[in-house]
């Protein structure tokens, strides 16, 4: 009887200790699961958190658009009265646009920070006839550090193949020349480069006369032409948007880089001799604003700016431009995902990427970003496929949640892009007077405009937003080639 209690109990002790396993094994895998649910609690309490801390600031009201176009207004009325401010408001010594009386036909050259661009127009009574005919070719990399010659010889003969191919070189060809670097005028056919940008380093230039050097180039060229203006880019989307009696307010680029041209009245470009008083200086002249410089306290910058400044090649310069150019929307983009792994881990745990850090510098472009942005697959494929080709990071680990994190950031970038673009735009309808009831046309050229739809719909908005319901924003293809062509035909032959 001993021997069978003893195994009785025996018995007992391994069924007890049985289900003492079970039970902590149970308890673990309990833990396990609550932990991984509060785990995945909190990283969605923290992304939603860093999506609404960003949209607060990103997403512009009207009371901080007014804030910003009034900003700038003030600093437009400092750049027309001295020199050396941000806003360099340039004359350019044009007086006149499209005109009913211009004919005949007429060639431009546009050199961007990328392609160089050769147009020649046949104009009617101030507009168009048929189609102008356009031939892009971008820039050899090695022109952009070479002698200056060597790039003016480059766009003489461009220009000369086309005038060979649809023009009659057996007369002389006017010519505009569209130069989309800072630059100080005396005349509208002269023009001293002040500094290089877009990469550009060529020696020989700074300092110099730039019509002269091309005119040079086409001398060794063998070449009749004549520049008859020199104009920077962003006037042509104010000549191609214009029509005889019915002149555009202004006209923007937004691309690579962003600029705005608009017609003021002479009087009130007072740093200009014989500005300041009144019927000393009748009519108006276009100014170029050079607005990328533009910065005030108003603009909407969150830490990401400061790293795209700090790592861009000119830090803190262009500060209105790395928040509305194509040259930086890709990087902020970039440096907001980034910012979403640091601090919800969007990607999961130590799931970093080497390009979502410093080394990852300009890797997002804005196409790229831009694409993302107007994803609305089912799962989100487009995005899946960026973040998993542009940091490495396997598709398959990133879910819904985190895909659309990544598409509003990049959307948010947009958005605020459009908004500040707007706030721009307002400040000059503002600064000429505009009424606000009457319509007025906005020329808008670049490839960030034409390709990132979500900033064109939200420069719209943030328009309205300003009372500028009246303001159309004109699309023009091709406009700063073009526009300095017709520019081109309104001066004698």
């Amino acid at each position: 009887m001993e021997v069978a209690t003893q195994s009785r109990g025996a018995s007992v002790g391994r069924y007890s200790a049985a289900t003492q396993c079970a039970a902590l094994a149970a308890a673990a895998v309990a833990l396990s699961y609550g932990w991984s649910a509060w785990a995945r609690s909190k990283h969605s309490s923290v992304l939603q958190q860093e999506i609404a801390v960003l949209k607060s600031k990103l997403e512009l009201d009207a009371g901080q658009l007014r804030a910003i176009r009034d900003a700038m207004i003030e600093e437009m009325e400092a750049g027309l009265r001295e020199r050396g401010r941000p806003m360099h408001m340039l004359p350019t010594h044009v007086a006149q646009l499209p005109r009913e009386t211009d004919t005949g036909d007429a060639y431009a050259v546009d050199l961007g920070g990328t392609n160089l661009r050769v147009a020649r127009v046949v104009v009617r009574e101030g507009r168009l006839e048929g189609e102008p005919t356009i031939e892009a070719r971008e820039v050899p990399k090695h022109l952009l550090t070479e002698p200056v010659e060597h790039l003016f010889d480059f766009l003489a003969m461009a220009l000369e193949r086309m005038i060979a191919r649809h023009g009659d070189p057996s007369r002389p060809a006017r010519v505009g020349f569209s130069f989309s670097f800072p630059m100080e005028q005396a005349s509208v056919d002269s023009g001293i480069l002040m500094y290089w940008t877009k990469g550009y380093a060529c020696a020989g230039a700074v300092g110099k006369d730039v019509v002269r050097l091309f005119s040079d180039a086409l001398g060794r060229a063998g070449s009749t032409a004549r520049v008859v203006c020199l104009v920077n880019d962003c006037l042509g989307p104010l000549v191609a948007a214009s029509e005889p009696g019915r002149p555009a307010a202004a006209g923007m680029i937004f691309g690579t880089g962003t600029n705005m041209a608009y017609m003021e009245r002479r009087e009130r470009v007072v740093k200009l001799e014989g500005g300041g008083r009144r019927g000393r200086s009748e009519g108006g002249m276009v100014i170029n604003s050079e607005w990328a410089n533009f910065f005030s306290e108003t603009l909407p910058l969150v830490e990401e700016d400061v790293y795209v400044d700090a790592a861009s090649h000119n830090p803190g310069a262009g500060r209105f431009e790395k928040l509305t150019s194509g040259a930086f929307y890709g990087e902020v983009s970039r440096r907001l995902i980034a910012r979403l792994q640091e601090r919800a881990h969007i990607f999961g745990p130590g799931e970093g990427s080497p390009m979502l850090g410093g080394v990852g510098q300009g890797s997002l472009s804005a196409k790229e970003a831009s694409f993302a942005c107007g994803d609305y697959s089912h799962d989100l494929s487009r995005v899946g496929l960026m973040v998993e080709g542009k940091f490495g990071v396997d598709k398959r680990r990133v879910g819904r949640k985190e895909r659309e994190a990544v598409r509003e950031v990049c959307r948010l970038a947009a958005r605020r892009a459009g908004f500040v673009a707007a706030a721009g735009a307002a400040a000059v309808l503002k600064k000429i007077g505009w009424d606000g009831k009457t319509p007025a046309v906005l020329g808008v050229e670049g490839a960030f405009y034409h390709n990132t739809p979500l900033f064109a719909v939200t420069m719209r908005e943030g328009l309205n937003k300003l009372g500028c319901q009246k303001a159309e924003l004109k699309p023009v293809s091709g406009g700063s080639v073009v526009g300095t062509a017709l520019l081109a035909a309104t001066f004698p032959v």
